[in-house]
């Protein structure tokens, strides 16, 4: 005679994917809403400076707009307390409290749309990261709700489970894959979103070519130095202003807007100027190209601390891209062996760990460049970090 355990376990199974429905059914309005917010956010970035900006043509809107949207941000985030917050303060509530929420979803939605079209050095990072936080607890909450219904879950305040690891992994999966298809759903029928950049191989290698990646990597650990070293000093600027946040976030805006008018790549989150920069960077000079990358990887840590929220991943693989075609310009080298080597070794220098930023990398580079994206992250990981400038809460 069958066991009671063995008899309960295609029902169990019957209910495993049950829930696995409905965590891919609940996944899908978040992730659609997640690509419908960060497309807000461009098209209102559009609306400022395609619309207005060109419409004007006046040689000095950068200021005006940087140092509006500064005033603005500051007055906004004064009166709701709703600015984003960063990717490890999230995780970390996540795993205190056993989720997160927005308390002013509506106002959060706003004090991330702001940096972004006002031409910020910020990426979406954290607004996304916090957003997909209150996405994933919303969702989790339902699921628990119907696990308690099939007798899989203590009851519907509880964490506790009586789902198999293996099974877990299923529901999870079956969230994930519901956030891509919502993001797919928009993609197929709207315009807007972020797209990554996709960076070609290099076209042949030479011992030239090892020599000028030796000098990206270098360049490449040298720029995150300069960045913690630029969050260290934005936290003492940004400290000198006291509880005057909104003379503090207006000033940010006109110091990025005065840059902006000699140096215009140092807006934005860099993820809509990849495709342009590739084909400009030849007709540029090197030394602009150079200095670009440095002032955006100042400015990102400058942005950040002084109000304008947001994250630091996006803009910095931009400013090491701009380098990189910095240093192949004045040293005569293949383009993507420069821009790869840079950008692998910050990412790996930031990051601190090869795994996850190699990752990262390959979303970005052609798989032909493998070999060339793993030494170079490798060696920006593994290349000591002054102790001073390790990360300890840094933005």
């Amino acid at each position: 005679m069958p066991s009671s355990k063995s008899s309960q376990a295609p029902k169990r199974a019957v209910f495993v994917g049950v829930l696995a429905l409905a965590a891919f059914a609940l996944g899908l309005p978040v992730g659609f809403m997640l690509w419908t917010l960060l497309s807000i956010a461009y098209a209102l970035c559009d609306l400022v400076w395609k619309g207005a900006g060109a419409m004007t043509g006046w040689t000095l809107f950068p200021l005006i707009a940087c140092g509006s949207g500064g005033l603005l941000i500051g007055l906004w985030n004064a009166r709701f307390k709703s600015a984003p917050i960063p990717f490890d303060r999230v995780m970390a509530r996540v795993k205190r409290e056993g989720g997160y929420r927005l308390e002013r979803p509506a106002a959060s939605a706003v004090s991330f749309f702001l940096p972004i079209a006002f031409g910020g050095s910020v990426g979406p990072e954290a607004g996304l990261m916090g957003m997909i936080a209150a996405g994933c607890t919303w969702a989790g909450s339902r699921l628990r709700a119907l696990a308690e219904r099939f007798g899989l879950q203590a009851d519907a305040r509880s964490s506790r489970t009586f789902l198999t690891k293996g099974a877990r992994r299923v529901v999870y999966a079956a969230g994930v894959a519901g956030g891509i298809a919502g993001v797919a759903a928009y993609t197929s029928f709207l315009p807007g979103g972020m797209a990554l950049p996709r960076f070609a191989a290099p076209a042949a290698f030479s011992p030239y070519s090892a020599l000028c990646a030796f000098v990206g990597v270098l360049a490449g650990w040298a720029l995150v130095v300069l960045y913690r070293s630029a969050v260290i000093a934005s936290k003492r600027i940004a400290k000198a202003f006291g509880t005057r946040s909104v003379l503090r976030t207006t000033v940010c805006g006109l110091v990025l807007g005065g840059i902006a008018i000699f140096l215009p790549y140092v807006l934005f989150p860099g993820t809509q100027q990849f495709g342009s920069l590739a084909q400009s960077w030849q007709s540029m000079a090197g030394w602009m190209l150079l200095a670009t990358g440095v002032a955006k990887t100042c400015l990102v840590a400058f942005c950040l601390n002084m109000g304008w929220s947001g994250g630091p991943y996006l803009p910095l693989v931009f400013c090491a891209a701009v380098f990189g075609y910095g240093l192949a310009s004045v040293l005569g080298a293949d383009a993507m062996v420069c821009v790869c080597a840079v950008v692998c070794s910050l990412m790996g220098a930031f990051v601190g760990k090869f795994f996850g930023a190699f990752l990262f990398m390959m979303l970005l580079f052609a798989p032909q460049s493998i070999p060339l994206v793993a030494v170079c992250t490798a060696a920006g990981a593994f290349l000591p970090m002054p102790e001073a400038l390790r990360p300890k809460g840094m933005m």
